[in-house]
């Protein structure tokens, strides 16, 4: 490490407090440090994790190992991913769902610290695959639900004085396809765990966000969101966490890093392990996760890079060319980049892919 170097981190950790997080092997990338009011009380450290994509392809399995070092470094209390787990299920045939699992749930057992997980749109196995019918095998949420030994996608627990909430933010459609809200019944028991927290501070985590600007930052800010960018019930879940206790809310789906806060809540964005699907940083916004020190009601967080070097177009082994050439594109699947820009992004990645 260079003298500049080591004395620029030095200086930024001299700015952030004593909440600020451990450097380990890797870096802590410069972004923010957001602190709510603190109390004294318990102080545990958590990590979120989010937009693994975990697939044989462009060495994601492998980077996922390595990031998953890294966190353990952390000597977090528990991680908490952000969804889109594997990459991707929507489309795939049940035989390629089941391998990409397979490397999800046996990385997981590399975690020397429980791993909760949140359902991302990737992760609903057959919902874009017109082949697939919901009477096939781990449909939905199913194979989801198999894999990772759960009787529901979203679930809750206490740890210190806080309550931490893990949502579903993909909503089937009939028909097929999604979009990102909550259905009746998780919204009714929403506001039923958030009335029985008795005035916990409560972490919520979804994936798709409540509040991001990620489109109007690339594009302008008269642009449109996409229709599955951001939640659609976002005015609902907002007004009801600044009528209940909720002080903080983990987000992902964006694969960049964001914090806002309005009205008393916390709405952070952390980033992707993934990057832009293993092919390097999306939108200057490195690989990486974040970790948050919670210290009574209050909290800080960092985001975490972990040494990964991108490797574009690894080449696919036959049995991957064999499952893509059966499902579709893998220009579509993958957004390799191509040797033009196109506007409002980097060369050849569409500035709203997600």
């Amino acid at each position: 490490m260079s003298k500049s170097t080591e004395q620029s981190r030095r200086e930024f950790l001299k700015t952030a407090g004593a909440g600020a997080a451990t450097v380990i092997a890797g870096t802590i990338w410069p972004v923010s440090l957001a602190a709510a009011p603190k109390q004294d009380g318990p102080r545990f450290r958590i990590v979120h994790y989010t937009d693994v994509h975990v697939q044989p392809e462009l060495n994601g399995e492998r980077g996922f190992a390595q990031a998953i070092e890294h966190m353990n470094g952390q000597k977090a209390a528990f991680a908490i991913s952000g969804g889109d787990l594997v990459f991707e299920t929507l489309k795939a045939n049940a035989g390629r769902a089941r391998r990409l699992w397979d490397m999800y749930t046996a990385r997981l057992r590399d975690f020397d610290m429980p791993a909760y997980q949140v359902m991302g749109n990737h992760d609903k196995f057959g919902l874009l695959n017109k082949d697939i019918k919901p009477s096939e095998p781990g449909y939905g949420e199913k194979m989801f639900l198999e894999r990772l030994g759960r009787s529901s996608t979203y679930t809750s627990f206490d740890h210190g004085r806080w309550r931490f909430v893990l949502l579903d933010s993909i909503f089937p459609e009939k028909g097929g396809g999604w979009n990102p809200k909550l259905d009746e019944k998780q919204m009714a028991w929403l506001e039923s765990e958030l009335k029985a927290a008795e005035g916990r501070p409560v972490c919520a985590a979804l994936h798709v966000p409540v509040i991001t600007s990620f489109t109007q930052m690339l594009e302008g800010p008269l642009a449109a969101p996409r229709p599955q960018s951001t939640m659609h019930d976002a005015k609902e879940l907002r007004e009801l966490f600044e009528a209940s206790n909720v002080k903080l809310v983990l987000q992902g789906h964006v694969h960049i890093s964001e914090h806002y806060e309005y009205n008393g809540v916390h709405y952070i964005s952390g980033g992707a392990v993934s990057g832009a699907w293993w092919e390097g940083p999306r939108n200057g916004h490195p690989e990486g996760y974040a970790t948050i020190d919670f210290d009574g009601d209050g909290f800080t967080w960092n985001y975490h890079t972990y040494g990964w070097k991108a490797k574009k177009r690894t080449a696919y082994d036959s049995r991957d060319r064999a499952a893509h050439a059966s499902l579709w594109n893998e220009r579509a699947v993958f957004a390799l980049i191509d040797e033009t820009p196109s506007a409002g992004g980097p060369a050849g990645r569409s500035s709203v892919q997600i």
